[in-house]
């Protein structure tokens, strides 16, 4: 990955300019500068985020390097040319092509500099006061930018109106990609998304792509200013990008339209986080970079949703008001330059008066959550760890938290004093778990604090300190709430035991069981919230409770959209295909032939997931009829299923040669995490024989695979900590 340069004579001291000539071939693996085809045109797009840029051009190809950079292309007359800048002038030539120069762009790292060329529609919107605003789509999709190009711009505002500084760069246009491996990518002046996520009709997209839609911009847009117009020293301080951008989109979304409810949604995620944080192989936030693959394993979890949620937890102790002008001194300081850790905590330290850096750095420099045990006044912290986990509990953080009803204080020792206080988590923000004498009252607690409380109970669950006939009645408890994350409680955890821990004499009795405790459902009253509920209940109904009526109507609505795909409710669609393909096999190969002609990417979502649901799912993983960043959703489909389980281990060990040449070779580490939901220690052996080989040619293999494994072994760990106790409760509920 490096170039040296030598020159045949010394190089006199002071400014000189280097000109190198340079080839290369375009790129077919979603990274550097590749191509993509749809239909009969033919696109170029640049993904150069994290070590990409080097493949199209030579360059210092790290975020420390941060220069203006004046782009030039020569591209087909009948194709447009964009880049992160305006146009400064073009120039048509007789051959058929057109050379296209670029103003310069203010300075920014290589990872940042875009490209894209095709025959695109470019739709504009309204201008963003003086700055030019366009969507940019593959050529015939222009009509559905619509939502897009109206909403964009509140999103904007509320960011402008929250840095204190306008949108720092000359354009903005959105740029809609029909095979991307990211989700989206923040380059300034010429932001890409997956098109499943500006190419939406409000009238028919499903709730999650709307609300799913606003996150991601104000993510991507956030960037503009934390990330892009202040831009990290080096890659162990990835966080600051992402992880402030994570929870000012949770922010922005809630302030843009709070019936998406993007603060429970993200206080959900926080928990999926702090398991993967539980792990031996969880990394630092602030994880020193040793080798190329810690660079791609820091795009996890860790780094945006741990990493928000500590951002969270320290505007909650500082007040959010003074959180925002800690962000505007360092945004403002540090403009146009490149800025580390310290100088964020330095800037919130100043603008609060607080000595920060010891209890921040507590979070970003040691990997784990912490535990806390009140009892009698007093609190204890540890590390929380899972059933299983051979780590050592003694962990020390330095902890602020806010007590709901109480002030904020810091937890700085082990073990001490702590005066009373009602529930631990005020608004449900603080990023630990704990356990012991505090209050709750479920017919009196926000929304927000029992997230967190079902969250606890779960996590206890999976320490091993609660068991299953203890579990569940707390659950229960939550179903006939009128709020559809706390509605749904038990549903994911009925399901652990179907899968992996009832044996099959006992399923119906889990199955009965499950059915009574939804014989009434619950009043939510919010419109979308209640469709949401709709679609969770119908699927507990069809894959848990196995409900024969239940899947013959949803047969029946999978029917209905094949023929007017309007017919039904969107949030429905995946689970209606689904179960035709697994009620009725033959439509297996009718959803395959819709798929290869679709071009509408929340269709081709749904068909895929609807896929794996069928053992034929595996031959087509090699098929031209999917595209490249498709090929893994579809296995993560099949392996969803723990009846596929050995098939498709099986299948991966006689075929990983294929796959491995398909798939694009940064999302290849994402082969052996697919198979993390295995919990078989025998099937466990053979991903480590299969896998372990090759792990250090995936970027960011190696954690990949560890987590994988140690994931398999907490679950068999598990389930053999439960089974017993289970087993009892459901023969009891017979």
């Amino acid at each position: 990955n490096l170039l040296e340069i030598k020159s045949s004579e010394p190089i006199k001291i002071g400014e000189a300019t280097l000109v190198i000539k340079f080839t290369a071939k375009l790129g077919q693996d979603l990274s550097g500068l590749y191509q993509v085809s749809q239909g009969k045109h033919h696109y170029i797009y640049s993904q150069f985020e994290p070590l990409a840029a080097r493949t199209a051009f030579p360059c210092f190809d790290e975020p420390g390097f941060k220069t203006p950079f004046h782009v030039t292309l020569t591209v087909p007359q009948k194709s447009h040319a964009i880049s992160n800048s305006p146009i400064l002038k073009t120039v048509q030539h007789k051959n058929g092509t057109k050379t296209v120069e670029f103003e310069p762009t203010p300075p920014l790292p290589t990872y940042l500099i875009a490209f894209a060329v095709g025959p695109f529609d470019i739709v504009p919107g309204h201008s963003i006061g003086k700055v030019p605003f366009r969507g940019i789509v593959p050529k015939g999709q222009g009509a559905k930018l619509k939502h897009a190009l109206k909403e964009t711009p509140k999103i904007l505002k509320l960011l402008e109106d929250y840095f204190g500084i306008p949108y720092p760069y000359a354009k903005l246009d959105i740029i809609a990609v029909p095979d991307f491996a990211a989700g989206a990518m923040e380059n300034p002046g010429a932001v890409t998304f997956r098109d499943s996520l500006l190419l939406i009709d409000p009238k028919t997209a499903p709730i999650w792509q709307l609300r799913y839609f606003a996150e991601v911009m104000a993510h991507e847009l956030a960037h503009q200013w934390f990330g892009n117009l202040v831009t990290m020293a080096w890659w162990e301080d990835l966080w600051l990008n992402e992880a402030f951008a994570t929870w000012m989109a949770t922010k922005i979304t809630t302030e843009y339209n709070a019936n998406y409810h993007a603060d429970w949604e993200s206080l959900r995620d926080t928990q999926y986080a702090m398991y993967e944080d539980s792990l031996s192989s969880a990394r630092k936030i602030q994880e020193p970079i040793k080798s190329h693959h810690d660079i791609y394993s820091a795009f996890d979890g860790i780094t945006y949703t741990k990493g928000a949620a500590v951002i969270a937890m320290f505007e909650e102790y500082l007040g959010a008001d003074v959180f925002q002008k800690g962000v505007q001194r360092y945004i403002k300081r540090f403009s146009n330059k490149n800025a580390d850790t310290l100088d964020f905590i330095t800037e919130l330290s100043k603008a609060s008066g607080k000595t920060l850096a010891p209890s921040f750095g507590s979070f970003l420099t040691q990997p784990g959550v912490p535990l806390i045990k009140f009892k009698e006044g007093r609190y204890g912290q540890s590390r929380y760890l899972p059933y299983g986990s051979k780590l050592k509990a003694n962990r020390k953080w330095i902890i602020p938290i806010c007590p709901a009803g109480s002030p904020c204080r810091l937890l700085q020792k082990t073990q001490g004093n702590i005066s009373p206080f009602d529930f631990p988590a005020r608004s449900g923000i603080g990023y630990y778990r704990f356990t012991g004498d505090y209050q709750f009252e479920a017919n009196k607690a926000s929304i927000s604090d029992s997230i967190v409380q079902i969250a606890n109970l779960k996590g206890s669950y999976q320490a091993g300190r609660l068991d299953t006939s203890a579990l569940m009645p707390q659950l229960n408890a939550f179903t006939q709430k009128p709020n559809r994350l706390l509605a749904i409680a038990p549903m994911s955890t009925l399901e652990w035991l179907k899968d992996y821990v009832i044996p099959i004499e006992l399923k119906p009795s889990l199955e009965s069981y499950a059915l009574k405790l939804y014989e009434k459902k619950p009043d939510i009253s919010e419109i979308d919230e209640k469709k949401l509920f709709e679609a969770s209940y119908l699927n507990f109904q069809a894959v848990i409770v196995e409900d024969k009526a239940t899947r013959k109507d949803l047969v029946k609505k999978a029917l209905s959209y094949l023929k007017k795909p309007s017919s039904i409710d969107a949030n429905q669609v995946r689970l209606a295909l689904s179960i035709l393909v697994e009620e009725k096999p033959d439509y297996f190969s009718k959803l395959v032939a819709i798929l290869a002609k679709s071009q509408d990417a929340i269709q081709r979502k749904a068909i895929i997931s609807a896929l794996g649901h069928s053992d034929k799912a595996l031959e087509l993983l090699t098929s031209p009829k999917l595209r490249k960043n498709e090929i893994l959703s579809l296995l993560g489909s099949y392996l969803s299923q723990p009846e596929h389980f050995e098939t498709g281990l099986a299948w991966v060990e006689a075929n990983l040669d294929k796959l491995m040449k398909i798939v694009p070779e940064e999302s290849q580490a994402g082969i052996p995490w697919r198979f993390s939901s295995l919990c078989n220690t025998e099937q466990a052996k053979r991903v480590n024989k299969l896998f372990k080989p090759l792990v250090e040619n995936m970027p960011g293999g190696p954690r990949a695979l560890q987590e994988t494994l140690e994931r398999i072994d907490l679950c068999v760990a598990l389930v053999d900590k439960q089974k017993e106790d289970a087993v009892k409760f459901f023969a009891s509920k017979d």
